[in-house]
């Protein structure tokens, strides 16, 4: 079920310094990335770049059709790239085996 459907979705977390312009923020209030309201004619849609103090040093993250889904996608990439990677569990050895007496 997406988030948007349970109550929360990340662009509640955005901050809008000035219309057609969302900075998505971690809890602790750092921006993280922003989307961008573009228009060509009649067709909208949203670019998403990683934030950065300094424009060159933003990455282009990807262009969207729709708001949400430029949000969740981009906070979803946010989640992965600053999780802990997941532990791989260690397997044990193998039993030693054992010489076999022959059965008489």
């Amino acid at each position: 079920m997406p988030d948007a459907q349970r109550g929360w979705h990340p662009i509640l977390t955005a901050f809008e310094p000035k219309p057609g312009e969302w900075w998505l923020k971690t809890p602790n209030g750092d921006p993280y990335a922003i989307l961008t309201i573009l228009r060509r004619g009649e067709e909208v849609g949203y670019r998403a770049v990683s934030y950065a103090e300094r424009l060159e040093d933003r990455r282009h993250l990807g262009y969207y059709r729709r708001l949400f889904a430029a949000a969740e996608d981009v906070h979803n990439r946010y989640v992965r790239a600053t999780s802990a990677p997941k532990r791989t569990p260690q397997r044990l050895s193998p039993p030693p085996t054992l010489p076999t007496a022959p059965i008489a």
